[in-house]
């Protein structure tokens, strides 16, 4: 939330702001309702609003009540519009509570439908604004998307936000870390797990816009997370720029409801361009029911002449990564000894040309696993840290070296969210049709979108033959992440799953209730990534002879890339129910080829307690 502080208008300047205001909002303006119907209904002022309307009316998708001059004005632009007027001609005791202060992107856009526009010398007066903008002092707009988080549910599909560059500093330099960062996120009231999904999908948290400097944002998700950040440089001019800040200064105030589906980060922010530049049509681009902050770096990018130019920031842990590789399989060694014994002995086996990587690598697997500290300057990791670097400034050898991120890591160049498929079953002879919701399992195409995890919403299969049509599943959820071990990070891998799936091992053909979990371990090798999982399986229908049924599952698979645009997965998994002495294999092969981003064609194989089937399936991702 943007602070304000409170300030009077002095005399001298209060008699010009009079003389001023009786001029250009004179009631005579406005004689006629007529001329206010028509700008009330027109695109800026539904924008100034974030007005939406729907088949029961106009609705704000702002909520607080401080954002509106009129009683109805949530529902009523028309009368939201006659209520600024009203009091922009009202100039006597003009504070930081009038409306002239309060809504400086409103006021300068009223004022220039009546022919005198508003100059930024008019709000002089205006405190608690001028200092707003004062410390704003922005130059440039970029959006920021920060990479998949996939160990926490809130992050899994990345996060938008802005960074105002700041005047005198140089985008791609250092000083990008004095710029200013606009975040807009839930103001969380709880850490109760459950609750905080529930919450946020119905919409109980207020979501509101934060000013932070642009350092601390880079130290949450570049340090603390590891995620890459994706900079779009954006072409808004300095009037543009002005109305945006003015507008975020009117509804920064405020607050809306928080849907983590739909009125989330992503889609805020691009209502707040659409506002600073009229004639872009961001949000008509995103799918009515959710908005994914990838999908909408692609609306911002798609968008004809909005961005310049796009670059990434690599983590800290792609950073250090980079350092790990270049050092030979003994030099890694004796840096992951080294950190163990807080002792730099092992520079005496070093050869002097090596030793400037080998310090710049351990400094920055002191910052990789302990960026908390070293950003608070707490511990005996600092001075450890600090150790480290007066021995790094006492070596010569190679300057840090570059580090680069994969440009189709770049989050516009993904699919769409959304995937249809056609397919054929050639054991049984039946048509299957097939469409997801949202959003990407690992054996989509990989550019722009996590390589090897699956995060899917309203996954659905139904089969038509000649003996009728089934449902084959129903996977509202399902989440599976593969992160490798490495030399310096042992994680776990996950997978989970809700939904319905059609059963023909308990009963035949029968659609029944399918819950799934699983840790396990993932090893990543030269183009693949070999997994391991225990998982534990709920099954329940009328069908079965036991209404519930729990299947502990082992499994063993692989995943790889066989060519650029094609992936192989196959998988081996053995089923033993809890609740009888029922016991059975399952195999799973798949073969996909990308057609780019758009299609693709894939061969499937199964073989699920002796029972075989094959089919081909065409997708369409949009």
């Amino acid at each position: 939330m943007i602070n304000v502080t409170k300030m009077t208008f002095s005399k001298g300047a209060a008699l010009a702001a009079l003389l001023f205001l009786s001029c250009a909002f004179s009631p005579h303006l406005y004689s006629q309702t007529s001329d206010l119907s028509e700008l009330a209904k027109s695109r800026e002022w539904m924008r100034l609003l974030h007005t939406q309307e729907t088949f029961l009316g106009f609705e704000s998708e702002v909520d607080g009540e401080n954002f509106f001059l009129a009683r109805d004005g949530k529902n009523n632009p028309l009368s939201e519009l006659k209520a600024l007027q009203k009091a922009l001609e009202t100039t006597d005791n003009i504070d930081d509570k009038h409306a002239l202060c309060r809504f400086p992107a409103r006021s300068k856009w009223l004022a220039s439908k009546v022919g005198r526009p508003l100059k930024q010398s008019d709000f002089k007066e205006c405190k608690e604004y001028v200092d707003f903008l004062g410390r704003m002092d922005v130059k440039a707009v970029s959006l920021v998307f920060s990479s998949y988080y996939l160990e926490s549910p809130a992050s899994a599909f990345g996060h938008t936000l802005l960074r105002f560059h700041r005047k005198g500093g140089d985008a791609r330099s250092d000083s990008r870390l004095l710029d200013m960062g606009i975040n807009y996120a839930a103001q969380v009231t709880t850490e109760n797990a459950l609750l905080y999904s529930i919450f946020g999908l119905t919409g109980v948290f207020k979501g509101q816009y934060a000013a932070v400097p642009y350092f601390y944002k880079v130290r949450e998700y570049s340090d603390f997370e590891s995620r890459d950040l994706w900079n779009y440089d954006l072409n808004l001019n300095e009037e543009q720029i002005q109305r945006m800040l003015d507008h975020l200064w009117e509804v920064g105030n405020s607050f809306s409801y928080y849907y983590y589906f739909s009125e989330n980060c992503s889609y805020n922010l691009l209502g707040l361009l659409e506002v600073a530049n009229f004639e872009l049509e961001l949000l008509k681009e995103l799918p009515s029911a959710y908005t994914i902050p990838g999908h909408t770096v692609q609306a911002v990018y798609n968008s004809p002449g909005l961005v310049s130019r796009y670059y990434p920031d690599p983590s800290l842990r792609r950073t250090f990564d980079a350092h790990f590789q270049r050092l030979s399989v003994n030099e890694r060694q004796m840096l992951l000894d080294s950190y163990q014994s807080r002792s730099l002995a092992a520079l005496e086996e070093i050869g002097p040309e090596r030793k400037g990587l080998f310090l710049d690598a351990l400094a920055y697997y002191v910052d990789f696993l302990h960026s908390k500290e070293v950003l608070l300057g707490e511990g005996e990791i600092v001075d450890w840290k600090r150790t480290i670097l007066v021995a790094r400034s006492e070596t010569d050898g190679v300057n840090r070296i570059p580090v680069s991120v994969e440009d189709d890591k770049a989050p516009h160049k993904g699919h769409g969210p959304q995937r249809a498929a056609l397919g054929y079953n050639f054991e049984r002879g039946e048509t299957r049709l097939a469409y997801r919701a949202a959003y990407h399992d690992f054996m989509d195409p990989g550019v722009g979108n996590p390589e090897f995890a699956t995060i899917e919403f309203v996954d659905f299969e139904a089969g038509i033959d000649e003996k009728g049509s089934r449902i084959h599943k129903l996977d509202l959820v399902e989440i599976m992440t593969l992160n490798p071990w490495t030399e310096y990070k042992k994680p776990m891998s996950l997978r989970a799953k809700v939904g319905f799936e059609n059963n023909r091992v308990y009963c035949e053909d029968c659609l029944a209730a399918n819950a799934e979990g699983g840790l396990g371990l993932s090893f990543e090798i030269p183009n693949a990534m070999f997994f391991a999982f225990a998982n534990g399986r709920y099954l329940g229908s009328k069908s079965f002879s036991a209404p519930d049924l729990m299947e502990v599952i082992p499994e063993l698979g692989l995943r790889a890339r066989l060519a650029p645009n094609l992936y192989a997965l196959i998988s081996y998994g053995f089923h033993q129910s809890l609740s009888g002495d029922k016991n059975y294999f399952s195999l799973e092969g798949q073969l996909r080829y990308h057609f780019g981003v758009e299609s693709s064609l894939g061969l499937e194989f199964e073989s699920v307690d002796d029972e075989e089937s094959a089919l081909a399936k065409y997708y369409w991702y949009f």
